[in-house]
């Protein structure tokens, strides 16, 4: 798996990458999955938490 900065690149076709999401939230999410060339097809959302384990961005 790649980490890809999509505002730099965009993964090849078909190829199940590890990137930051900005779906309208004020903090980006890690997510895992896969471009096919017009859409993400996401298979894994990760939730940030912090050292004191509350999550981060949560409201």
């Amino acid at each position: 798996m790649k980490w890809v900065a999509t505002s730099e690149e965009m993964p090849k076709v078909g190829r199940r990458v590890l990137c930051a999401m900005y779906a309208d939230t004020e903090y980006g999410f890690p997510v895992c999955g896969v471009f096919d060339g017009e859409y993400w097809i996401i298979d894994d959302v990760q939730q940030l938490v912090d050292k004191k384990g509350c999550s981060i961005g949560a409201r």
